[in-house]
Order: C-alpha cells, then sequence, then structure tokens
C-alpha cells in the first residue's frame, strides 16, 4: 500500500474541537460554506452523512468514504465506493491548548505498472483533502 501525505498545516484550533466534529461528519457541511465558490468547485461535490463523507467529481464521479477510525489523534475513512482501495486520513497533533499540526494522507493500493502514472494524481488528492480539512476546520 502507498502513502502519500500532504504538507502539514497548523490551525489555531484545539485538537480535541477538531475531533469532535468528526463524531458526526454533518456538522462539518456549514463549514462548507466558508470557501470560496472557486475553490468549491475546484474540489468538487461534497457531502456529509453521520458517518459518510462523498466527493463527486467531473474526472473521477462519486468517491464514498466511511469513517472507520475515530480517535484525538486519528480520523480514517475508508473507500465504500472507489476505483481503488483506498484510506483518507487526518492526523492531529496537538501544538497546544488552541493550536493543531493537521496533515493528511491517502492510503491507496495502487498496483505496482501504475504507480508511476497515479502516483502524482494521488499526492494531489492528499493535498488537495488537507487543504479542504484545513479550511474547514479554521485555517
Amino acid at each position: 500500500m502507498a502513502t502519500y501525505t500532504s504538507k502539514a498545516v497548523t490551525v489555531q484550533v484545539a485538537a480535541s474541537t477538531i475531533s469532535d466534529k468528526f463524531a458526526d461528519l454533518t456538522a462539518l457541511e456549514g463549514a462548507m460554506g466558508n470557501i470560496p465558490e472557486s475553490e468549491r468547485a475546484r474540489i468538487g461535490e461534497v457531502s456529509f452523512t453521520k458517518d459518510t463523507l462523498s466527493i463527486k467529481t467531473a474526472q473521477v464521479g462519486e468517491l464514498k468514504f466511511q469513517v472507520v477510525e475515530r480517535t484525538p489523534a486519528r480520523i480514517a475513512f475508508k473507500a465504500v465506493s472507489s476505483p481503488l482501495p483506498l484510506m483518507l486520513v487526518v492526523n492531529l497533533k496537538p501544538l497546544g491548548e488552541e493550536s493543531t499540526e493537521l496533515t493528511t494522507s491517502v492510503e491507496a493500493d495502487i498496483p505496482v505498472m501504475l504507480k508511476p502514472m497515479l502516483g502524482g494524481m494521488m499526492q494531489k488528492a492528499a493535498d488537495s483533502f488537507g487543504d479542504l480539512m484545513a479550511k474547514i476546520n479554521g485555517k
């Protein structure tokens, strides 16, 4: 399994506050309104249920992820509908009472012959997911 990790970003929110938002993913839906329309168009259509995150893009179609792990330091989503076995992971590292380092990663089971073609796309997905999580959580 290959892992592609975003750059670390610091958000001025306590790690516990961020992890609490993932208890019910519908709480993140309102935060999507804080993202400029041009950026939302680039990300694609994002929707939430209590335990799932769906991203719909013209390039890939709909990808649906279900939460499989919720801890104060890590939230992991497993792909329910995806052309490849995928995991999206949000890692939270407290930097103080009101500051958190946030990184995201995409873990994908990519056949060796396809890694050169898909590796860049997976890194871009990790970076975009990191940007989305940072914006939703108050960057």
